[in-house]
């Protein structure tokens, strides 16, 4: 992506204004690609371990916020959220990343995988870890 602007989607389980990690590793990524011109958009669930955020659409340090529905949550890693899949192809990024590999993730590769995108995934730490959590 050197030397030319990129569209690129950006799932994440959760971001600002909620407070952790992911939350704000994904602001500081997203923030800097958007001050080098991509056109950034972040993906998230506007709700949070039973806490809602009501606005769906932000512009947040230029970075485009779309926060989706939750139909089924039973935990912060295990939810669905509604219409992430076509909310990504709608806005036909270059690059779709995901952060982390839980339900989420098959979606927006499925979305990366019909529109011809490159997919990313970060996650954050060796799968065995994670196990811990549960499904």
């Amino acid at each position: 992506m050197t030397g030319k602007t990129s569209s690129i989607a950006i799932v994440s389980p959760s971001f600002h204004p909620m407070i952790g990690g992911v939350e704000f590793y994904v602001r500081g990524i997203g923030t800097e690609l958007a001050k080098l011109g991509h056109d950034v958009h972040v993906y998230t669930p506007n709700k949070v371990l039973g806490r809602k955020v009501d606005a769906e659409e932000e512009l947040i340090d230029g970075v485009h916020v779309h926060r989706l529905g939750v139909w089924f949550e039973v935990s912060y890693r295990l939810k669905l959220w509604r219409g992430l899949r076509e909310a990504i192809e709608r806005d036909d990024p270059d690059l779709v990343h995901v952060y982390s590999h839980d339900a989420y993730a098959r979606p927006a590769a499925k979305a990366a995988g019909r529109l011809g995108r490159p997919l990313a995934i970060t996650t954050y730490g060796p799968f065995a870890t994670h196990s811990d959590y549960g499904a």
